[in-house]
C-alpha cells in the first residue's frame, strides 16, 4: 500500500524502517532504560492504569459497540452530526449556503 503523508517535507527523509507502534509497545525499554524505573514502579502504573497496552474508553466497550453499530439516521435524528458539524448538509452538497 502506498504511504500517504499530510505534509511534505522537501529537506527531510521521510522514509520508516518500521511501522508505528503499539499501544504501549515500548513502555518498558522507555521506562526503565530512559528513565530507570523499576519493575515494580512499572506494575505500579500498569495498576493505576496510568500506562498499558490497551485502550481504557471513558464509556465503556459495550456501549461504544452500541453506537458503532447504530446506522447514520439515529445520529441525525438525535441531533449528533447537527452538533459536531452544524453545517454538515452544505459539506455533503444536500443543501446550498443561505447566501446563494
Amino acid at each position: 500500500m502506498p504511504r500517504q503523508t499530510g505534509a511534505r517535507f522537501s529537506a527531510f527523509d521521510v522514509s520508516t524502517s518500521a511501522p508505528a507502534p503499539k499501544l504501549g509497545e515500548h513502555n518498558k525499554e522507555i521506562l526503565q532504560g530512559l528513565l530507570g524505573l523499576s519493575d515494580e514502579e512499572i506494575a505500579g502504573l500498569q495498576e493505576r492504569k496510568i500506562i498499558g497496552d490497551k485502550p481504557e474508553f471513558a464509556a465503556g466497550e459495550e456501549l461504544m459497540r452500541m453506537f458503532v453499530q447504530w446506522p447514520t439516521t439515529t445520529f441525525l435524528q438525535m441531533g449528533a452530526v447537527a452538533a459536531l458539524e452544524p453545517d454538515y448538509k452544505q459539506q455533503l452538497g444536500l443543501e446550498q449556503k443561505a447566501d446563494e
